[in-house]
C-alpha cells in the first residue's frame, strides 16, 4: 500500500503554484507590452475601449501573479481563471473585428431605449418621438407646449369621419418648433381648410429627406395609403442627409432648440445611407463618436443622396397612384448658419431633380411673414400663411376636392 508523503504533495502543489504564478506575470507582461506595440503602430484603428481593456487585463493578470503567495489559492485561481476567460472571448471579439462595447450599448439601447424630453431612441430614424409624450419649450420671450399623439406625431384635428388621410413629412420647420399644437401650418389646414381628412403631422424637429423617406416607406405599409403627401423642405435639409461632423454632432448633444426639458444625451443617432449600385442601402445610425471627420467630397455626396432620395420618394408615391408635392419652405434670408450659401435660392441640384422626374413642386417663399424672435423658425402669421396658400392651390383643391370650385388665394 502506497502512502503518500504529506510533504511530497505539499512540494507539488508549491511547485505548481509557481507555475501558474509565473505563467501569469509572464502573460500580464506580454500582452501589456504587446498592447504598447500595437497603440503605437501607424495602422492602430482598434476602438479605445477594446485596447484599454486588453492592457487592464494585462496589468491585472501581472499583479496577480505577483500577489499569489499572498492570497488564498482559491481565490488567485478564480480571478486568474476569469480574467484568462475574458483574455480569450476579447481575442476571439478582436479577431472578427467586433467590438463588445458598442454591441453591448447597442443591445442595451434597443432593450431599454433611453426617453428625454418627446424623444426617443429609434434604431432607423436615430430619434423619434414618444407616443403620447408632453413638453414644454421655452427660449426667449417663446413660450409653448408640445403634445405628441398616440401615434407619435404631434397632434392635429381628429375628424369624426374623415374620408382619407393626408400626410405632412419634414423638419422643425413642419412640425412647428417655437409655436403651440393648433399653429403649425399642417394642424391650420385640417382644423380651417380639409375639415373632412386626417392630416398627419409625422415632422420632427432635425429630421431632413433621409427621415421623410423612411416615414413615406413606413405610410405605404399602412392598409390605406394617404390621399396626399407633403413633403416639406428647406435647402439646409441637404446637409443632413449623410454625416456631415457638424451636423451629427449637433444632434447629439444638448442643443439651443432643445433646452430646459429638452436636455438631450448622446443617445440621438442619425440615419446612414450610401448609394451601391445604384440603390440606396442603410447603413445604421450613427453619433458623433462614429464621424471623427467628414468624409471626401461631402458636398457633392449630400447632394447625390438628397436626388435618390426625392427620387425615391416620388416613385413610390407614383407607383401608388399618390401625389406628392415637395414644398419649398419660407427661410429668412441667412438665418440658418448652417448653411453654406446664405441665401434662400432654390438650389439648381433640386429644380434639376424637380424637372427630372415631374415632381410637383410649390415655392412658398411668398408665404414669408416673419420668424420668431431671436428664433428662423416661422411665426405663426407665416404658418397661417403657408396653409392659406396651400388650400387655395388649384391643383391640391382638384385632388381633395374634384367637384368643388377652388378657392381664392389668401396669401396675395
Amino acid at each position: 500500500m502506497n502512502v503518500k508523503s504529506p510533504e511530497l504533495e505539499t512540494t507539488r502543489n508549491s511547485n505548481s503554484l509557481h507555475i501558474i504564478q509565473w505563467a501569469l506575470i509572464l502573460v500580464g507582461t506580454l500582452i501589456f507590452v504587446a498592447c504598447l506595440i500595437w497603440r503605437l503602430t501607424p495602422e492602430f484603428d482598434a476602438p479605445s475601449r477594446v485596447w484599454e481593456t486588453f492592457l487592464i487585463l494585462g496589468v491585472g493578470l501581472f499583479l496577480v501573479g505577483l500577489l499569489l503567495d499572498w492570497l488564498p489559492p482559491a481565490i488567485s485561481l478564480f480571478i486568474g481563471s476569469s480574467m484568462a476567460t475574458l483574455l480569450l472571448s476579447l481575442s476571439i471579439l478582436a479577431l472578427l473585428r467586433i467590438d463588445p462595447f458598442e454591441t453591448l450599448d447597442v443591445l442595451i439601447l434597443r432593450l431599454f431605449p433611453p426617453k428625454v424630453g418627446i424623444w426617443k431612441y429609434d434604431p432607423v430614424f436615430g430619434y423619434n418621438q414618444r407616443p403620447g409624450a408632453t413638453g414644454h419649450f421655452t427660449k426667449g420671450p417663446i413660450d409653448v407646449d408640445y403634445h405628441i399623439d398616440p401615434q407619435g406625431f404631434r397632434v392635429t384635428p381628429d375628424p369624426e369621419d374623415p374620408v382619407g388621410r393626408i400626410v405632412f413629412l419634414g423638419g422643425s420647420f413642419t412640425f412647428g418648433t417655437g409655436v403651440e399644437d393648433d399653429e403649425p401650418y399642417p394642424s391650420i389646414l385640417g382644423r380651417e381648410y380639409w375639415t373632412d381628412y386626417k392630416v398627419r403631422n409625422r415632422a420632427v424637429t432635425g429630421w431632413g429627406t433621409q427621415h421623410a423617406y423612411l416615414s413615406l416607406l413606413d405610410e405605404m405599409k399602412e392598409e390605406v395609403p394617404p390621399k396626399l403627401v407633403f413633403y416639406g423642405w428647406i435647402a439646409a435639409h441637404r446637409e443632413r442627409n449623410y454625416i456631415r461632423r457638424s451636423w451629427v454632432d449637433h444632434i447629439g448633444r444638448r442643443w439651443g432648440l432643445t433646452q430646459n426639458l429638452f436636455g438631450v444625451s448622446d443617445f440621438r443617432k442619425h440615419p446612414h445611407f450610401e448609394i451601391e449600385n445604384g440603390e440606396l442601402v442603410f447603413k445604421g445610425v450613427v453619433g458623433p463618436k462614429d464621424i471623427l471627420d467628414n468624409p471626401p467630397d461631402l458636398r457633392e455626396k449630400e447632394i447625390s443622396i438628397t436626388q435618390k432620395f426625392l427620387k425615391e420618394m416620388d416613385r413610390l408615391c407614383k407607383e401608388k397612384g399618390i401625389p406628392l408635392f415637395l414644398l419649398n419652405l419660407p427661410v429668412q434670408l441667412g438665418s440658418n448658419p448652417l448653411e453654406e450659401s446664405g441665401t434662400i435660392e432654390i438650389p439648381d441640384y433640386l429644380l434639376e431633380t424637380i424637372e427630372q422626374y415631374g415632381i410637383n413642386f410649390i415655392d412658398l417663399q411668398s408665404a414669408h411673414r416673419g420668424s420668431l424672435p431671436g428664433d428662423n423658425h416661422p411665426s405663426p402669421e407665416t404658418h397661417q400663411a403657408i396653409a392659406e396658400a396651400l388650400a387655395a392651390n388649384p391643383e391640391i383643391h382638384t385632388i381633395l376636392y374634384p367637384s368643388q370650385e377652388p378657392m381664392e388665394s389668401g396669401d396675395g
